[in-house]
């Protein structure tokens, strides 16, 4: 997945962007709306993040010209924590969440995630792969009518790697992805758990549904 960071405080952009990419993301960096956009011109994004207060362009000019032109990249707002109009503005203008300074990047990420699923799935709860059906309302998983019963670690694993169908997600990813999943003290654990995911859905009669790219992470051929 690929993040646009604009931002014009380099040292936040900068620990941003080191955490999204540590969770696996690819990130561009911008400092103004205005060179934002340029970024816009020639790349697609899953979603932005980006602040309100900056120079040559601010973010509110930046979120009115992206939307003018039908772009309906999720945006996640940076706003000045006293300052409750700048998330009525904000969110009036199509900004699809907001996040208050000072944040915690953790908070960060969990709601880069949910815009993302919400923007990739806003019509339809249900991920299709191979006649099994994921749906993410009632974080449940059936295939050929069967219900398979997962863990709520189970569930997220999957839910991510069903999310991102021919892609191959690094275990750094899922690490971060999945809330509290770094206080698991066996060091095994992903793979232990992803064994488990296996081994339910081939006693439900699909196998060799996640497959291993060795030294690069797992993945859901469409």
């Amino acid at each position: 997945m690929k993040i646009l960071i604009i931002e014009d405080e380099i040292d936040l952009n900068d620990i941003i962007a080191k955490h999204l990419k540590k969770g696996g993301y690819n990130v561009d960096c911008a400092y103004n709306g205005a060179e934002g956009l340029e970024y816009i011109d020639v790349a697609t994004y899953d979603a932005i993040v980006l602040d309100v207060m900056m120079p040559i362009m601010d973010g509110f000019s930046f979120l009115s010209k992206l939307r003018s032109k039908n772009d309906k990249t999720p945006v996640l707002m940076l706003t000045a924590k006293s300052d409750k109009q700048d998330i009525v503005n904000a969110l009036d203008m199509g900004a699809d969440d907001y996040l208050s300074k000072p944040f915690d990047i953790d908070e960060l990420k969990a709601r880069l995630r949910s815009i993302i699923r919400r923007s990739n799935h806003k019509s339809n709860n249900e991920i299709l792969a191979h006649g099994l059906t994921l749906n993410m309302a009632q974080k449940s998983v059936k295939y050929d009518d069967i219900l398979i019963d997962l863990t709520a670690k189970e569930y997220e694993i999957l839910e991510i790697l069903m999310l991102n169908q021919d892609k191959i997600v690094s275990k750094e990813m899922i690490k971060e992805s999945i809330y509290d999943f770094s206080n698991e003290s066996s060091s095994n654990v992903l793979e232990v758990l992803v064994k488990n995911i296996r081994k339910k859905l081939e006693n439900a009669g699909l196998s060799d549904f996640i497959q291993t790219r060795r030294n690069q992470g797992y993945v859901i051929k469409a």
